[in-house]
């Protein structure tokens, strides 16, 4: 009689463990997001046409912005140089995935068009 309600109590602790550990892990869970976007544009001052490339980064927390987006240029130029352009980019958000992973429970979400189509839509005119 005495084990049996021994063992009932130790179940129950168990069952109990367990699902403080589901809830903690369920709250927990990537709450935190950058969202990240390509941005290429044409910088046009009086005389002068540039080509500037970067990225625009938001925090969210709960799907809520934190803060001001920021804007980060990797690339200016006066002539559009596809390649240039596409690695300097592709530097960028590979740069960004590193530094998320190192932050545990932090994901990313790329916004936008990819890296290829920002630099397409440099040719219409």
């Amino acid at each position: 009689m005495l084990t049996t309600l021994f063992v009932m109590q130790l179940v129950i602790i168990v069952l109990l463990i367990v699902g403080f550990i589901a809830l903690y892990r369920k709250f927990m869970q990537r709450r935190v997001t950058v969202k990240y976007e390509p941005i290429v544009y044409y910088a046009k001052k009086l005389f002068r046409k540039k080509v500037v490339a970067g990225y625009r980064i938001q925090l969210h927390y709960d799907g809520i912005p934190v803060g001001e987006s920021s804007e980060k240029i990797v690339y200016v130029a006066k002539e559009v140089d596809e390649e240039a352009i596409e690695k300097a980019l592709t530097g960028a958000l590979s740069f960004v995935k590193e530094s998320i992973k190192a932050v545990p429970g932090v994901s990313l979400m790329e916004l936008g068009k990819g890296i290829s189509e920002v630099i397409k839509e440099l040719r219409k005119p």
